[in-house]
C-alpha cells in the first residue's frame, strides 16, 4: 500500500491524501539587558568594562508542549527538546518549521539568558514573531520594543534565577496542573521547596529565603513562573506537580546532571 504525503504551506486540504501542514515561525535574537563584566576603581577614576558579546549561538527554539513525554512511568521527565525545535545562528536569526497551527506557545532558553516565552497566533505563521519575552521581561506598554519584532532575551544577572513551567508540558490524562513547586540542589530538604505560582502576583504563601517575586503577569493562563535569588553557580532542580511527590526535569533545562545517579536539570546562576 502506498501512503502519499503532501506537505501544506502554510494550510490546505487534499482529498483522500494525508496532509502534513507546516509553516514557518521566524525571529531574530537581541540581547538586552548586558551586565558589566569588570569594574576597575581608581583613586582618580573608575573603569567599567561592559560584556558587548553575548552569543545568540546556542539559544534554543521550541513550541510548547511539543514531543514531550511526562508520565508517572518515567517521573524524572522528558530530555529536553522536542519534535519542533531550532537554534538560532550567530546572527541571532531563527527560523522554526512546524506542523501544528494555530494558537500556542514558544520558548526561548539559553545558557546566557533567562528563560523567555511568549504566544503565537495564528497570523504570527510565515512571519516574524513579535518578542518572545513579552511575559518574561517587564516591558512598559509605551516601549518600543513592545513595537520591535524581534525577540528581545534578557541577559542573566548575578544571583538571579529563573523558572517557568508549562501546563501543557506536565498535563497528564488531562488532569489540570494546579499546583506546582520546585526543588533546590538537596530534594530531600523542604526547606528549599518554593511554591511556583499561577496567580500573576507574588507567591502569597510563606516560603524559605533566599527568594524574591514571581513574574506572572498573567492568573491562570497555565504559565507557573518563580524567580529566586541564588549562588553563582550550577544548581539542581525539579518540580512536583500537584504535589503527586514525584520529581520532574524542565523540558527546556540548560543542561543535566546525573552525577548523583538520577539525572536532574540544571541552571547555571552568574
Amino acid at each position: 500500500m502506498v501512503v502519499a504525503f503532501a506537505v501544506v504551506w502554510p494550510i490546505g486540504c487534499i482529498q483522500d491524501e494525508v496532509v502534513i501542514p507546516v509553516a514557518l515561525l521566524k525571529g531574530k535574537i537581541i540581547p538586552v539587558g548586558i551586565q558589566s563584566t569588570s569594574v576597575t576603581t581608581s583613586p582618580t577614576s573608575t573603569i567599567i568594562t561592559v560584556n558587548t558579546t553575548v552569543p545568540t549561538v546556542g539559544v534554543r527554539i521550541d513550541t510548547v508542549g511539543s514531543g514531550t513525554n511526562v508520565s508517572l512511568i518515567n517521573p524524572i521527565g522528558p530530555a529536553p527538546g522536542s519534535s519542533e525545535s531550532t537554534f538560532a545562528v550567530v546572527t541571532g536569526d531563527w527560523t522554526l518549521p512546524t506542523k501544528r497551527l494555530g494558537a500556542r506557545r514558544i520558548v526561548a532558553r539559553g545558557i546566557f539568558y533567562d528563560l523567555a516565552w511568549g504566544d503565537i497566533y495564528p497570523d504570527s505563521f510565515n512571519g516574524e514573531f513579535k518578542s518572545i519575552n513579552l511575559k518574561s521581561v517587564t516591558i512598559p506598554w509605551n516601549s518600543p520594543l513592545r513595537a520591535d519584532r524581534a525577540n528581545h532575551l534578557l541577559v542573566k544577572a548575578p544571583g538571579r534565577a529563573v523558572f517557568v513551567v508549562f501546563a501543557e508540558d506536565f498535563t497528564i490524562d488531562r488532569v489540570p496542573v494546579r499546583s506546582v513547586r520546585l526543588l533546590l540542589d538537596d530534594f530531600t530538604n523542604p526547606a528549599v521547596g518554593f511554591n511556583v505560582p499561577d496567580d500573576g502576583s507574588a507567591d502569597p504563601q510563606t516560603d524559605h529565603a533566599p527568594d524574591t517575586s514571581s513574574w506572572d503577569l498573567s492568573a491562570g493562563d497555565g504559565v507557573f513562573t518563580r524567580v529566586l535569588t541564588l549562588a553563582p553557580g550550577d544548581h539542581q532542580y525539579g518540580y512536583v506537580i500537584n504535589n503527586d511527590g514525584f520529581i520532574r526535569r524542565d523540558p527546556y533545562e540548560e543542561e543535566s546532571d546525573d552525577s548523583s545517579g538520577v539525572r536532574r536539570s540544571v541552571i547555571q546562576v552568574p
